[in-house]
């Protein structure tokens, strides 16, 4: 369908600029065009994508939780992972709602926090409470997943969006890499996996550690202007 898309004239404006800059058609993986406050964004905000990204990894192994060490059915789990990606729906829906409310930052740090809640104590747990569990988990994830979308995409100049979106998305890599590492790691130091969900809780914490000491710009309520100027 991207055939019958056009592009915004916010592109086209900046096109137009570049054609009248020919130091920019250099070939520097956009490195010449990204400054100071760029370069803060993207570690900022590849930071919090490669906490996220690990937690979901680390959050997929209760198929393996719920199918190897408590029985179910291969039937069984496929309804409880049906009704996770369900929810998962529906914390995206919610998070945006719930972003240009109370703000990212909060939207963020609600999103993770109800992450850790729901998952630390999974391993403790028992019958449909588990099931509870990990549908309330795909929830909160669905909400702080919404900000990689949100906010990231909204600190970025127009000119060099894509090229920081691309370095951003590059930085995340590094989760594909981390994550089923930590795995491993996890899963041999706790077979019974009661540790390793308090760890994946602790990941999942991660992200407000960093936003609370980063103390990253609020974009609510302001336009992509307004935020190219001030931020």
């Amino acid at each position: 369908m991207w055939l019958f898309m056009r592009e915004t004239s916010r592109f086209q404006a900046v096109q137009e600029q570049r054609r009248l800059d020919h130091a920019r058609r250099s070939f520097n993986l956009g490195l010449a065009t990204i400054d100071r406050r760029d370069l803060r964004n993207i570690i900022l905000s590849s930071a919090v994508v490669i906490c996220i990204l690990i937690f979901v990894t680390l959050f997929f192994w209760c198929g393996y939780f719920f199918i190897t060490l408590n029985g179910f059915t291969l039937t069984r789990w496929s309804t409880v992972f049906l009704a996770i990606l369900l929810m998962i729906l529906l914390g995206n829906l919610s998070g945006g709602w719930l972003m240009d409310r109370i703000g990212r930052k909060r939207g963020l740090i609600i999103g993770c926090a109800g992450c850790c809640a729901s998952i630390a104590g999974l391993g403790y747990a028992s019958g449909s409470i588990q099931i509870g569990m990990v549908a309330a988990t795909g929830f909160f994830f669905g909400i702080s997943s919404s900000w990689t979308i949100v906010y990231i995409p909204e600190v970025f100049p127009t000119e060099r969006r894509a090229t920081c979106m691309g370095w951003v998305t590059a930085g995340g890599r590094i989760s594909y890499v981390v994550g089923p590492a930590l795995a491993a790691l996890l899963l041999k130091t706790f077979p019974d996996m009661h540790g390793f969900w308090v760890a994946a809780g602790l990941v999942a914490l991660l992200p407000i550690v960093i936003i609370l000491l980063a103390r990253p710009a609020e974009t609510r309520q302001q336009s992509l202007e307004e935020i190219s100027a001030t931020h």
